[in-house]
């Protein structure tokens, strides 16, 4: 039996929809908004069937929270980088879907709530700032490869910390995105 490590690389652009899953906090929901994601990734196949794809996406993701009818819009930029075991299956000469989970870590280069014009990161001389810039979670991803290489997709990503840095003894917030995309691969 013989096996193979084929490195490809490709870009991808993908629309997002994104909020934060609130937990014990009393009359506050959280509200999907509409933000978008760019970056780039290597498809190492390790045979027809099987591969490995890590991803840097960068991504603004804009969301709403809601307390109490009072509604606050989060705007956050970042990047963030799943690693995906992907199945792929191959038919015959137009082209191949694809399935994957794995791993992402994030990062928040700007955390802003745009209603209040308040920095979500800066501590403003309290001991924490208002959100966690560090972001560890689980992602699936879903899509179809064209023969041309052009790629469609959709996925699912679920942060698992709290992003919640000041007010975390009391609530909890977890990130949550879903994508709708386009790739190509070289």
């Amino acid at each position: 039996m013989h096996t193979f490590a084929q490195t490809t690389f490709g870009v991808k652009a993908d629309a997002n929809l994104s909020n934060f899953v609130v937990s014990k906090m009393a009359n506050t929901d959280g509200k999907l908004g509409f933000g978008a994601n760019v970056g780039g990734f290597a498809n190492i196949e390790v045979s027809k069937m099987f591969a490995l794809q890590p991803e840097v996406m960068f991504m603004l993701e804009n969301s709403k929270l809601e307390t109490s009818g009072v509604k606050n819009n989060i705007r956050t930029w970042g990047v963030q980088v799943p690693v995906y075991a992907m199945l792929q299956f191959p038919s015959a000469s137009t082209g191949k879907a694809y399935i994957g989970v794995g791993p992402y870590a994030g990062l928040g280069f700007n955390a802003k709530n745009t209603t209040a014009d308040v920095d979500l990161y800066d501590k403003n001389g309290a001991d924490n700032a208002a959100l966690k810039r560090f972001d560890v979670g689980l992602a699936a991803t879903a899509g179809y490869e064209f023969s041309n290489r052009i790629q469609i997709n959709a996925s699912y990503k679920h942060g698992l910390l709290d992003q919640l840095d000041a007010g975390s003894e009391n609530s909890t917030f977890t990130n949550q995105m879903i994508t709708l995309g386009l790739g190509y691969r070289f």
